[in-house]
């Protein structure tokens, strides 16, 4: 029972904080994946899609994606109770020889509680709890693990898998019971159909099983006698191989739900709106379990990357001082329970080696085995402080975790994700097809667009990924009517593959003008096209698009909830969501002053600044707009305040110069021109002003 506090207490604060819709990361397209019984991204996560979509029928509770956010709360409570009872098994054997109990004690007897043995007992389950308790709470409040447990993704089901087989050893090494193997075959080969970041603990799992099966035989051998006879040795062979002949069935026991990965072309075949790489054949298939398509973002771990990762800090972040119990909790497995300790310390290792070669922005949640593992090395370190008027308040310290951290994770009125997609999709079209250069703008649009049924005839596409043939199919299936180049990149060199997608894109634009055309960034059109911004994406207009009128007929339609409110912490996603809001704003004023229209360059400028004041850029071109229009006041407390924000900021005292000119202020002029060429030496503007104000 007391396993339950610490489930039921996560539990609590994970619903408290919990993301009330479509969240960052992957939620989107994970949510997506399960509601249509789709294929979201690679590896597929058959495993979590199944269990998604069963989810999410059986339990009516809010919107879809609320209720995708409450499976991942409910994996995060059940890996922690699970991080309690590994702790509990630890440390327990080390408390009861401590305080002189027998194990078999442990079962109280209420008739005999006035026994002072039973309230010896007592007192023991009492303190023996306290580390378990701490030790799994301190993952639930961790800023990542809180972070994962509060949205739609695959991690915390990854770390019950994790923190499930790392159970399974101990208990097996603890009674030697095959049946806990056979177990332990069937939860592996049951987490490669999630993820395979469990193939990490394999080396360390084969060295702690024969390490402990060789050291019993030999621990037995010598009990019966001090030197070993021919029988004896025979006898230990024996026993040995009796492991060794289940060998195929612990295969068997693995393999079996590997066949769960079927899902992944049963799915394809009927054609669900989110298919990735349409893995109906070995081709697809194959690509997608293998994640080819994101091989590029690996690379081999340097010393640079480690020192760039700074893993340091990041440990600190999950656990702030509590790291120093871990480092006790290596003393303690070290002394106690060695074969685990270098189970442990091999399948971090390799979390870590693995991670410092992962090239994303969002690395951290790649650390969660590393970070469990060090969860139970808190516990461990902390049952070796043995201080019993005081033990108790050592109850305390993952409080602390979650003070620190309740702000940061606590998501429950975080609507920026699905805000910022819904103001995405009022500017898109209908008979669109937009493109993304990232994932975070598509997940949660296929959300809206897959399960809201918002529309059915606007595509996005991840644009790196245009060259593929199943992309080209589903767009086809959506949008039949486009005319678009079919070449098939199937078995292409790879050198050509980026030839075949810049003549998709050619071919889309130029055969389709019904088709309206979107991208998130900045690329290369057809020379008859141009970009013209449009909310937070350009439009592919043709070169002779009346830009005034496209702008006056097409003003930002953004929604946004709780964006400035300062007792929401902002990560790096919702600082990003906040500045493509006003990017938007500030692209407009930019193409406003192209066209000679400075007031209404004006207005948008300010409308930038009140969605990111903090962007210097933008107080120097509204001062800039100010000089222009000869209001000479505003635009030197413009230019103050960009100054403010970046002393630095060399284009903005060459733009002094020429303001202080203009007030018929020389020496400022000349003073702030040097300054503009301290910073920068090859300014042009200032170098040619400066000359003109000294030789005048």
């Amino acid at each position: 029972m007391l396993a339950l506090f610490p489930l039921f207490f996560s539990f609590l604060f994970f619903l408290l904080t919990l993301t009330p819709t479509v969240g960052l990361h992957d939620s989107g397209d994970m949510t997506t994946a399960c509601f249509t019984m789709g294929i979201c991204h690679p590896t597929g996560y058959p495993l979590y899609t199944i269990f998604g979509k069963l989810f999410i029928t059986l339990v009516p509770i809010g919107n879809i994606a609320y209720r995708m956010n409450c499976l991942s709360a409910i994996f995060a409570s059940l890996a922690v109770m699970l991080v309690y009872f590994i702790a509990l098994k630890l440390t327990t054997e080390r408390q009861r020889h401590r305080e002189g109990i027998n194990p078999k004690s442990q079962i109280l007897n209420p008739k005999q509680i006035q026994n002072s043995k039973t309230l010896h007992s007592t007192l023991y389950t009492l303190h023996s709890i306290i580390p378990p308790i701490v030790a799994s709470l301190s993952l639930a409040f961790s800023v990542t693990f809180w972070e994962q447990a509060v949205i739609a993704e695959k991690y915390t089901l990854n770390a019950i898998f994790f923190s499930l087989l790392t159970f399974l050893l101990l208990k097996w090494q603890e009674t030697i019971n095959s049946k806990f193997l056979y177990l332990f075959a069937f939860v592996l080969g049951l987490s490669f159909c999630h993820h395979f970041q469990t193939t990490y603990i394999i080396p360390g799992c084969i060295f702690f099983i024969v390490a402990t099966l060789l050291k019993r035989r030999t621990t037995e051998v010598r009990r019966k006698k001090k030197s070993l006879q021919i029988t004896q040795i025979v006898q230990m062979f024996n026993k040995f191989t009796f492991y060794i002949g289940h060998f195929s069935f612990y295969i068997l026991l693995f393999l079996l739900p590997l066949f769960l990965w079927l899902y992944l072309p049963i799915a394809a075949s009927g054609n669900p709106p989110l298919n990735w790489n349409n893995p109906q054949d070995l081709f697809g298939f194959k690509n997608h379990i293998t994640a080819f398509g994101y091989k590029a973002l690996f690379s081999l771990p340097s010393i640079s990357r480690l020192i760039s990762q700074d893993l340091q800090k990041l440990l600190s972040d999950q656990f702030s001082f509590l790291l120093i119990f871990s480092l006790l909790g290596v003393v303690f497995l070290f002394r106690k329970n060695l074969f685990f300790f270098i189970f442990l310390l091999s399948g971090g290792s390799i979390n870590i080696y693995l991670a410092l070669g992962y090239n994303i922005p969002n690395i951290q949640d790649y650390y969660i085995p590393f970070f469990l593992y060090l969860s139970i090395l808190i516990g461990c370190g902390l049952s070796l402080i043995h201080i019993k008027k005081i033990s108790f308040l050592f109850l305390l310290l993952p409080f602390i975790l979650l003070y620190l951290h309740y702000s940061f994770c606590n998501r429950s009125r975080h609507y920026f994700v699905y805000d910022h997609t819904l103001s995405l999709f009022n500017t898109l079209s209908k008979d669109s097809v937009s493109f993304y250069t990232m994932d975070y703008n598509i997940f949660p649009l296929w959300y809206l667009l897959y399960v809201e049924n918002r529309d059915e005839k606007i595509m996005p596409i991840l644009y790196p990924y245009f060259h593929q043939d199943w992309v080209l199919k589903e767009m086809n299936s959506i949008i039949p009517e486009a005319k678009i180049d079919s070449t098939p990149s199937r078995g292409r060199p790879y050198d050509e593959l980026p030839e075949i997608l810049r003549k998709r894109f050619d071919t889309l634009v130029i055969n389709n003008p019904k088709i309206s055309c979107y991208l998130d960034f900045k690329g290369a059109v057809p020379n008859s096209h141009i970009l013209v911004p449009k909310g937070f994406v350009y439009y592919v207009a043709k070169a002779d698009i009346d830009l005034g009128k496209f702008l006056d007929e097409n003003p930002p339609d953004f929604r946004f909830r709780f964006l400035h409110e300062k007792k929401i912490k902002k990560n790096w996603r919702i600082e990003g969501i906040i500045k493509e809001y006003s990017n938007a704003w500030k692209e407009r004023g930019s193409l406003y002053n192209r066209l000679g229209r400075l007031r209404d360059g004006l207005d948008s400028y300010k409308k930038a600044l009140e969605l990111c004041g903090i962007d210097p850029e933008i107080h120097k071109e509204m001062a800039r707009n100010y000089l222009l229009l000869e209001k000479y006041d505003e635009a030197l407390a413009s230019y103050n305040e960009a100054l403010k924000l970046n002393p630095r900021y060399a284009d903005c005292f060459a733009d002094l110069g020429v303001l202080y000119f203009k007030m018929g202020k020389i020496a400022e002029a000349i003073s702030s021109l040097k300054e503009a060429l301290l910073i920068n030496p090859e300014h042009p503007e200032a170098k040619r002003n400066l000359s003109l104000l000294v030789n005048r």
